[in-house]
């Protein structure tokens, strides 16, 4: 007897757990944004001491095994409470708490160049939306992970292109 064939599950390592059907359907609705190589002066890192937890680019979930873009970088500083600052001049254009990434800053920088800073432990009082900051301005504080993420135009960044 013909049985059908099954439909093979996206690219997932063997031994992951089975892929929820909305996670499947995210994935599969998923395409990665467009890139762009940082063509600027190197800037200061938005913190003094960190290792990098993920990486920005293509990467396997460790849950699903499903490959994923991340187009952000996470690091964990090497200090508690760690002062998180702006790596270039710029104009705060988002400052708040939201849902899924704790307290979030947006700076809006020449070029159409933006950062962003997430998972804040908390937002230095002196930000605000509107406020022009200067590379190196404290703008939070980060406990266990700070996400970075560069964005220019429509494209975006590896943040750790911009770093010195």
């Amino acid at each position: 007897s013909l049985k059908p064939k099954k439909k093979a599950p996206p690219l997932q390592k063997p031994g992951s757990k089975p892929i929820p059907a909305d996670v499947q359907q995210a994935v599969a609705q998923y395409s990665p944004s467009s890139v762009a190589a940082y063509s600027g002066e190197r800037t200061i890192a938005p913190l003094d001491g960190y290792v990098v937890t993920k990486r920005f680019g293509p990467y396997t979930d460790p849950i699903y095994g499903i490959k994923i873009f991340n187009d952000s970088v996470s690091l964990r500083p090497t200090e508690s409470d760690a002062k998180v600052k702006s790596v270039l001049n710029g104009k705060v254009i988002l400052a708040k708490p939201t849902a899924m990434l704790e307290n979030v800053i947006i700076i809006e920088h020449d070029n159409g160049l933006h950062t962003i800073y997430a998972h804040l432990n908390v937002i230095a009082p002196t930000v605000q939306v509107g406020k022009r900051l200067k590379q190196g301005s404290i703008i939070g504080r980060a406990g266990k992970e700070l996400m970075f993420q560069v964005t220019q135009r429509n494209a975006h960044i590896d943040p750790m292109q911009m770093i010195r």
